[in-house]
């Protein structure tokens, strides 16, 4: 009797995954850049106690800061 039962040929494997990504993982995905590139290294100096007092946008800009940053 191997083959008469019609729930034989059913196979049983295990739903797909819907291919559709939710609108957290988009978020968390969008954030990566940003927290790899900016909030980590803000935390990490302000734990460290760098002061930020007296940086101005225009200070950024200098020749000297941009120069520092990319020689590392």
């Amino acid at each position: 009797m191997t083959g008469d039962c019609p729930s034989s040929s059913v196979s049983r494997r295990a739903p797909e995954a819907s291919p559709t990504v939710s609108p957290l993982d988009k978020l968390e995905h969008g954030l990566q850049r940003p927290a790899a590139f900016f909030i980590v290294p803000i935390f990490g100096f302000a734990n460290a106690g760098v002061s930020f007092a007296g940086v101005t946008p225009a200070k950024l800009v200098e020749p000297l800061t941009p120069g520092a940053a990319s020689a590392s």
